[in-house]
């Protein structure tokens, strides 16, 4: 006789006697090992999951772990269950019409969790980041990300709580800029425009060359907010650079890192320009925004009209 067949009939041979066990006693078997075999798999899913808390919110973390660990559980106690011919026909009654009824009674709750789970992996945004939805039309600093809903700070003091499977669907834009992207959009904007009328690269090295030895190690990272206006078409723009000039002047010494601006449109009648803010915390642009455009509307009234 070969192994197999000596394999093979030692697995009829205990299967045999597991058969002739009483049944309460193949339950209270079966039971302990699924048991230490459910702990030792919630053991390893946390000790996975623990090296991801770094990159969530103490919320996001807590609820992603909870209902994982719902789902193995229940996976655990379906499996065990089906073990027993007994409980097969109740088994498929019962899930079937648990099934139906979740499904009826929280598809949204679904879409919303995997599109939260679509977020967390992607991640198109941080935590503290200051972000625009603008078909929504809300803009503000994320203050949280659970697996249902994120959470808006908006300038005017109030919380947005949006649902993940709406920011699916919408336009994101982040205002969150690492140092090095920002240097190489501006090389590129400089080599497709031939000129420097922008932000001057030394300058900004300069400026955040000391601006960094003070952060010792945190990571390079500014926050634009694009701020547009437009002025007549034929207003000169040597008066349009000169009011530019006096408001960086105004906000020097203020929590502004920088300013940089470009023209971004043009029509018969108008000249459109985007004014660029950096600074280096984003809660506070909720603060300059309104005394940025109140400065700015106030020198073009002195200086232009």
């Amino acid at each position: 006789m070969s192994i197999v067949d000596d394999l093979t009939n030692s697995w009829r041979n205990l299967e045999s006697w597991w058969n002739s066990v009483p049944f309460p006693i193949q339950v209270l078997v079966l039971g302990l090992g699924y048991l230490v075999l459910l702990l030792v798999t919630l053991r390893l899913f946390k000790f996975a999951l623990s090296r991801y808390k770094d990159k969530m919110t103490a919320t996001t973390y807590q609820t992603l772990y909870t209902m994982l660990r719902m789902v193995i559980i229940i996976l655990f106690v379906v499996a065990f269950f089906n073990q027993f011919p007994q409980f097969e026909g109740s088994l498929i009654g019962f899930s079937a019409l648990l099934g139906t009824a979740i499904g009826f009674a929280s598809t949204q709750t679904i879409g919303n969790f995997i599109s939260g789970l679509y977020i967390m992996l992607t991640r198109p945004f941080y935590v503290g980041d200051y972000v625009i939805l603008p078909k929504l039309g809300i803009e503000g600093i994320i203050q949280d990300i659970s697996v249902n809903y994120t959470r808006v700070f908006q300038p005017n003091g109030t919380t947005a709580l949006i649902a993940n499977r709406s920011l699916i669907d919408t336009q994101i834009i982040n205002m969150r800029y690492e140092v090095e992207e920002l240097k190489e959009r501006k090389k590129k904007e400089e080599a497709a425009s031939g000129s420097d009328r922008s932000l001057d690269l030394d300058k900004l090295d300069d400026h955040f060359r000391d601006f960094f030895k003070k952060l010792k190690g945190r990571k390079k990272v500014l926050y634009i907010y694009p701020l547009r206006f437009e002025v007549d078409v034929n207003t000169k723009q040597q008066s349009v650079i000169k009011v530019l000039e006096l408001l960086e002047k105004d906000l020097e010494g203020n929590v502004v890192s920088d300013l940089s601006w470009r023209v971004v449109g043009r029509n018969r009648l108008a000249v459109q320009y985007e004014l660029n803010i950096a600074v280096e915390d984003p809660v506070d642009l909720l603060k300059i925004r309104t005394k940025v455009y109140n400065k700015l509307e106030f020198l073009l009234e002195e200086h232009v009209s």
